[in-house]
């Protein structure tokens, strides 16, 4: 009778143990990464965060060399949204706007930011009765690389977290925080919170919401 064989063990390898862990978690980051930002407040990153405290040591190195070449080596196509706000007869009437960018990298992206979003307001006043530049109040923006995004189902949680974080606008400030390239490297480098609380904060505001897209 034949001697039934031992199953082999399997070898560890560390090497591709610590391989594999970086791209798990370097893949969950970049897919739930994104950048938003409006008129008053700085662009804030999102989710990067998670390779800091999820890495370390060697794999943290090799983590962030990744990231950095997905943003910043790497020539891709993104999504680049606007969202105008216009208080008509005391209610505020939301315009979503979005605009693909194609071969760019992220600083690009972020360069061209305040060049796009005067771009797409200028082609949402006077499209419709009350989309007046005296109307006009406020602007949020939202960025990401594009991988089949569904902005139609992401809109409506956009704008509500604009309304939040900016109090229902009862108080918009006149000074314009500008989005540029550096602003973005400065907020994914120093990424330390994340509004996934962000259900905590309540907006009590009346919005209407009228679709505009550009491709």
């Amino acid at each position: 009778m034949a001697k039934t064989k031992a199953p082999r063990n399997k070898k560890y390898s560390p090497v591709k143990s610590m391989t594999n862990h970086i791209k798990a978690v370097l893949d969950s980051a970049i897919n739930k990464f994104y950048i938003i930002g409006d008129m008053n407040h700085d662009p804030m990153s999102f989710h990067t965060s998670e390779v800091n405290m999820m890495l370390k040591g060697t794999a943290l190195k090799i983590g962030l060399e990744q990231m950095t070449k997905f943003f910043y080596g790497e020539r891709r196509k993104w999504t680049f949204a606007v969202y105008h706000f216009f208080k008509v007869d005391g209610k505020i009437e939301v315009v979503p706007s979005i605009m693909q960018i194609d071969d760019a990298l992220l600083n690009e992206v972020a360069d061209a930011a305040e060049e796009n979003i005067q771009l797409l307001k200028d082609s949402i006043i006077g499209t419709d009765e009350g989309l007046t530049e005296e109307n006009y109040v406020f602007y949020g923006y939202y960025i990401n690389y594009e991988d089949g995004l569904r902005m139609d189902l992401m809109e409506d949680d956009i704008i509500s977290s604009l309304f939040k974080v900016n109090k229902d606008f009862e108080e918009i400030k006149p000074e314009v925080r500008t989005c540029t390239a550096e602003k973005v490297l400065r907020a994914i480098a120093g990424e330390k919170f994340s509004l996934a609380n962000s259900n905590a904060i309540k907006t009590t505001m009346i919005e209407e919401k009228v679709n505009v897209a550009h491709a």
